[in-house]
């Protein structure tokens, strides 16, 4: 077995060391398949760091017989560690390692019990995010961080067994990169969780206005423009866009535009049974003002045309979002998902706008 160490110290983009605990041991394997049963792991890379200096150490079989060496070894380090962090690590990296140890009778006690995986957490924020995959060289992608190493770990199986057979420098250092990159590449992707943190995020709206402008159609609309500044630095860019919003977070301010919408909406009232429906009028009346009426001039309510119509400019509204209760909520049809509120200068401030840019982050 080969071992390779190298301590640096790590200047942070962002503030990646944050979500990095000083007892977590970051690790990343490469093995020659998929399956636990029928291949073995080759190289394992791990990390730690004490403040700013990191270590990472590679621990590579030269043939086949060495895995069980390569576990062994990264088995005793993890005696000084409480917790994993990894790269889908929960679901591939540790349970092909439980599964390579089974198999070679190497007891696992030393694995600790706490496993972060940023993979994990990543597709947690994939409504925020929306990233094409959630491979980590598509994540560092959209971090702007670019790698030296050129293939995939399915692509180095091939390197490998053919250095397994003759072992010589181009084909060890392509296997040692990879690894690195990995592993190093991990510690600097770390500022994407920072995304989950947006719940927490403090939003002050420092210029709101209504502009109108003309759309494709040659029609006239309106919309909010705003800009406001956050309580905290975001590593990248992220857009967020609809047909009803667009919203660029950049640093650590936000910008942005909210469609109006003048049109007829219409509030659903929920006691149906207390209505009469007109046909004519396009109307609901309370059943004690029907009597007099025709028969064949009204109808039960029903849910669908028990409703208050509304000719006026809207705002789409986020389901999370509170407002007033002498508030009336409208949508464009029965059953609409989307709700609406009439828009009211008066009621739709930079307080208003501040908590509804925070729903749409969460």
């Amino acid at each position: 077995m080969l071992t390779f160490t190298d301590t640096y110290t790590y200047t942070p983009r962002y503030q990646e060391l944050d979500f990095w605990q000083e007892d977590q041991l970051l690790f990343d394997i490469e093995t020659t398949g998929l399956s636990a049963k029928y291949n073995t792991i080759y190289l394992i890379g791990c990390a730690y760091h004490k403040g700013r200096k990191i270590t990472l150490l590679q621990y590579l079989a030269e043939t086949p017989a060495e895995e069980s060496e390569v576990l062994e070894a990264f088995l005793e380090l993890c005696k000084d560690f409480q917790g994993l962090l990894s790269f889908n690590g929960i679901r591939f990296d540790e349970r092909f390692i439980l599964d390579r140890c089974q198999k070679l009778q190497i007891p696992t006690d030393a694995l600790p019990d706490q496993h972060f995986d940023i993979y994990k957490a990543c597709r947690g924020m994939k409504s925020i995010l929306n990233l094409p995959s959630y491979r980590q060289k598509t994540i560092e992608s959209f971090l702007g961080i670019h790698r030296e190493d050129k293939y995939s770990g399915g692509e180095l199986i091939s390197v490998y067994q053919s250095y397994c057979n003759e072992p010589d420098d181009e084909a060890l250092t392509l296997l040692k990169l990879h690894n690195y990159e990995d592993v190093a590449g991990m510690v600097e992707i770390l500022p994407i969780l920072s995304y989950a943190h947006l719940k927490d995020m403090q939003i002050r709206i420092t210029d709101l206005s209504l502009s109108s402008y003309t759309d494709y159609q040659g029609i006239q609309n309106q919309e909010l423009t705003f800009t406001a500044s956050t309580s905290f630095r975001l590593p990248a860019p992220l857009r967020l866009h609809t047909d009803d919003y667009y919203i660029i977070l950049e640093d650590d301010s936000i910008k942005g535009t909210i469609s109006l919408y003048h049109e007829k909406m219409y509030h659903f009232l929920p006691d149906v049974k207390s209505y009469v429906y007109l046909p004519e009028e396009d109307m609901v009346i309370p059943k004690e003002l029907a009597s007099h009426i025709a028969k064949e001039k009204k109808q039960k309510a029903t849910p669908a045309t028990c409703y208050i119509a509304k000719v006026d400019t809207y705002l789409m509204v986020p389901d999370a979002l509170e407002c007033s209760d002498d508030i009336y909520f409208f949508a464009r049809a029965y059953k609409d998902k989307k709700s609406f509120i009439p828009y009211q200068k008066s009621y739709v401030d930079e307080t208003f706008i501040a908590r509804y840019i925070f729903c749409l982050l969460n």
